[in-house]
């Protein structure tokens, strides 16, 4: 029952545009990784071809620089764990070096909340 409610506290939370980013950043980061992960790998499906290149270039530096077990375990340690950046000056040398190379996008902010939304229920 606490996964159910969990699960549609973030729905809400991500449907509703009065929280900001650090609300939305704290409730996503408070999962248990299982799930994050779960959600992020979701969530990288369904993303654009602009996500995608993000995911990859933070994941080829993160990868190159700290112990990752994939493409979601990056961006959720990159996301929930911003120090790590402060403390790794080779990652942050890496990102500097190998920008994600993005294009313009027809993909509009409600297509990325109906990923989200679909991604919370079904992920």
């Amino acid at each position: 029952m606490n996964k159910l409610f969990l699960f549609t506290l973030l729905v809400t939370l991500w449907s509703v545009k009065g929280f900001t980013y650090e609300e939305k950043k704290q409730a996503f980061c408070s999962l248990p990784k299982v799930y994050q992960i779960r959600l992020l790998d979701c969530l990288i499906d369904r993303g654009s071809e602009n996500d995608k290149e993000v995911v990859n270039a933070v994941y080829k530096c993160m990868n190159e620089h700290s112990d990752v077990d994939g493409k979601a375990d990056a961006m959720m340690k990159a996301v929930c764990n911003e120090e790590i950046f402060a403390t790794n000056r080779n990652l942050i040398l890496c990102m500097l070096v190998n920008p994600p190379k993005l294009e313009h996008s027809e993909r509009t902010n409600d297509d990325d909340l109906e990923a989200v939304k679909y991604c919370l229920v079904n992920g």
